[in-house]
């Protein structure tokens, strides 16, 4: 890469002057009307296209109340966007060579963010999707999509034709160091006191300067390519379905679970009985898109096998009952309710208090129904993999207009997709995601609040830092693995924690893998979409205490909506 003379930059104090300044007024904007956790998206405002036009596009999926808002926002993003590229380019375009006229610069800017927007909003809305669910392998899916569209199509600022040409090699160098340096500036913004994230945005702001004189420069000097190479539409139509093909992985790793294999004396160990002395009080709840067979679960510990919960309930019998794929996708007063039955019979067969075990989904569930049911008979609860901030955007149902409503047709839209191409079936407005978007106000920070009279674990992979840009306040005791989303029962330090936990040990914390979640989730923070405050939302009941962090108690009100 070459990096350009320190005299070329001083020389370009206008360009300097813009690209600092939007970032430094997107800095002090965001401290003085937030929303929580948004600063670590200033220093994009400037950055090289197509970043900036891909920050835009997180903040339209989440801020448009109607159709009609859509349209006006995206309009005027788009003259926004198209009057910033075209006066950084101008500002960035070599003193020695004639620039072309501002129309001609205006009609390349418009055409190729216009196209940009259109190809990069299926991405936004898999963004837009994990902070719905807090589920990281959305991030997987969404980042490197961002990534690839800039490295493919960043030379459309300056020639109309890019999308039959190769991009330079030294801009799409120049490219993924702009990446680096946004996700550190970001995460820096994120890290520090707010005085200081603004001049972090600023100093962001002057290597944005840099990048643009770089890559003006470059494409200023390098000849255009005469042959039709389409690496742009090639690479996207890759992505789409290398993309479809990770939505659905992502999907069913959600119900990935070691507890599939058959154990002896299998009517023992699914729901122990009356006054067997041995019998543990362990119910295990897995994730979404799990499935069961009626099979006992594999022992916890040679002497501890648990009950396996069932997302379908129990029988006439009293014993929980197999159950599909689709009994996961119920809404969560249903799945409460479910949960709440089987905690009672087990503890009525046992004599015992229940110690709940629940994964992914299954800890949403389980920490909702403590929080509606606070007496229940659970003496000890360990969450794995647990959902942390879900619902941080909102999307209203089908019939009607609220925030996000553009953004929650393209997601039906992927989902369908997706389920033209896999067998997962969970559309957008299946019962579990409504719940989540419609109860966000207590379940954003349901970890919080940690009880007094049971014993509490959290154990989190290490992955789970890109599901959420704000560090969770968890009330319970925290340890982080090193493993991904969902199967941790597989994991053996996950799976020794949790045997300790049910035994009353307490675990020890390995600060190294603390750290390393910590450090994840910083430099993630850039990508994400922001934060719709609850306050915003009459869909969501605002209430006295509202959003950021600590604990959120559940409402009277609440606890009869989901209970």
């Amino acid at each position: 890469m070459e990096a350009p003379p320190p005299t070329r930059l001083r020389a370009h104090r206008a360009l300097v002057g813009v690209c600092v300044g939007l970032t430094t007024v997107e800095a002090l904007c965001l401290v003085a009307l937030g929303p929580d956790g948004a600063l670590a998206l200033a220093p994009q405002v400037t950055a090289p296209e197509p970043f900036g036009i891909l920050h835009d596009l997180r903040w339209l999926a989440v801020f448009h109340r109607s159709w009609l808002a859509f349209s006006v926002e995206l309009v005027a993003l788009l003259v926004f966007r198209t009057g910033v590229v075209v006066t950084l380019t101008a500002l960035a375009w070599d003193r020695d060579r004639p620039r072309p006229p501002v129309k001609v610069l205006v009609a390349c800017a418009l055409r190729f963010l216009a196209v940009v927007a259109a190809v990069s909003f299926a991405w936004v809305t898999v963004m837009f999707a994990l902070a719905v669910v807090s589920l990281e392998w959305l991030f997987f899916v969404g980042v490197p999509a961002f990534l690839l569209i800039a490295l493919v199509t960043h030379h459309g600022v300056v020639r109309a034709r890019w999308w039959r040409e190769a991009p330079p090699l030294r801009t799409t160098a120049w490219l993924a160091f702009v990446f680096v340096e946004l996700s550190l500036a970001g995460a820096l913004a994120a890290a520090v006191p707010t005085p200081l994230a603004v001049l972090v945005a600023a100093g962001s702001g002057l290597f944005n300067a840099w990048a643009w004189l770089s890559i003006v420069h470059v494409l200023n000097g390098s000849p255009g390519v005469l042959r039709f190479r389409p690496v742009a539409p090639a690479a996207i139509a890759l992505l789409a379905t290398v993309t479809l093909l990770g939505v659905a992985i992502g999907a069913r790793q959600l119900g990935r679970v070691d507890q599939t294999r058959p154990a002896p004396a299998v009517a023992a160990a699914v729901m122990p009985t009356t006054g067997a002395a041995s019998a543990p009080a362990v119910l295990v709840a897995t994730g979404f898109n799990s499935e069961w067979d009626g099979t006992a679960s594999r022992p916890l510990a040679p002497d501890l096998v648990p009950a396996r919960f069932s997302y379908r309930g129990l029988g006439a019998d009293g014993r929980p009952l197999p159950y599909a794929a689709d009994s996961t996708h119920r809404s969560l007063r249903a799945l409460i309710r479910t949960m709440r039955a089987q905690v009672d019979a087990l503890h009525d067969r046992t004599g015992r208090p229940v110690s709940l075990v629940a994964e992914s989904e299954g800890s949403i569930v389980a920490a909702a129904m403590l929080a509606v049911h606070p007496r229940a008979p659970v003496g000890t609860l360990v969450l794995l993999s647990p959902l942390v901030h879900p619902g941080r955007v909102y999307y209203p149902p089908e019939d009607k207009d609220g925030w996000g409503v553009v953004t929650g047709w393209a997601l039906r839209g992927i989902t369908e997709v997706v389920d033209g191409v896999s067998s997962i079936d969970l559309p957008a407005d299946a019962p579990l995601l409504r719940s989540i978007d419609a109860n966000a106000a207590v379940l954003r920070n349901l970890l919080a609040c940690a009880s007094g009279h049971r014993t509490e674990l959290v154990v989190m992979p290490v992955t789970a830092a890109l599901g959420a840009p704000n560090p969770p306040d968890i009330g319970a005791p925290v340890i982080v693995v090193p493993a991904v989303h969902g199967g941790l029962l597989s994991n053996p330090t996950a799976r020794a924690a949790v045997v300790g936990a049910i035994r009353g040990r307490h675990p020890a914390r390995d600060a190294t893998w603390a750290g390393v979640e910590g450090a994840l989730r910083l430099v993630a923070a850039p990508w994400q979409v922001p934060e719709l405050p609850i306050t915003l939302n009459p869909a969501w009941a605002p209430r006295a205490t509202t959003g950021g962090s600590g604990c959120v108690r559940m409402t009277r009100a609440e606890q009869r909506r989901l209970g």
